[in-house]
């Protein structure tokens, strides 16, 4: 027997036992499918944040000839670089001083250590759990949608 109160899911209104998440009370099965969303989004900015170090003097020169952020942006997420929004929006925020080999070093320590489903953040989102990421990319759950 759990020891968890059963109550409404606040993600799938579900009466089942419920776990905290952040500030509401939701289902054990919506908590996983919750911390998994949010890591596969998470590694998708560290992803581009990586990559950009790899591009940095065309981006260097393509945000030169910006007129503004949305121009910026534009160039971007259209070929030769193709980042998603989420992506470009991180890039463009990304202060020079994250720009150094220590900077470099802890997104490919932070990309490693989601990839391999462990805690990152500050209080803990995964506890014990974890998952392989290429099977959670593949999975077809046609109820959650894209990370």
């Amino acid at each position: 027997m759990t020891d968890e109160p059963i109550a409404p899911c606040a993600a799938c209104g579900s009466m089942r036992p419920t776990v905290p998440l952040d500030d509401v009370r939701v289902c054990e099965q919506c908590r996983d499918e919750i911390l998994v969303r949010r890591t596969l989004a998470r590694l998708h900015i560290v992803e581009g944040l990586l990559r950009s170090f790899d591009e940095r003097s065309a981006i260097t020169e393509a945000m030169e000839g910006a007129v503004d952020r949305e121009d910026a942006l534009e160039r971007l997420t259209t070929a030769p670089f193709g980042f998603s929004t989420v992506q470009a929006n991180h890039v463009l925020d990304m202060t020079w001083g994250r720009r150094t080999k220590a900077g470099r070093q802890v997104l490919l320590d932070e990309a490693l250590a989601l990839r391999r489903g462990e805690d990152t953040s500050s209080p803990p989102h995964l506890g014990t759990q974890t998952f392989t990421v290429q099977a959670e990319r593949d999975r077809d759950d046609s109820r959650c949608g894209d990370p």
